[in-house]
């Protein structure tokens, strides 16, 4: 919902989904504060 991660393996997702917003958490790094939707 809100912030910056880097992923740095997208292996899971397709990159539609990559660029609606979707990241993989086990495999990110926040960047700033995030916000994320369960």
């Amino acid at each position: 919902l809100a912030g910056e991660v880097e992923m740095n393996q997208g292996g899971g997702l397709r990159p539609r989904e990559v660029a609606q917003g979707w990241f993989l958490p086990c495999c990110s790094k926040p960047l700033s504060n995030i916000e994320v939707e369960r």
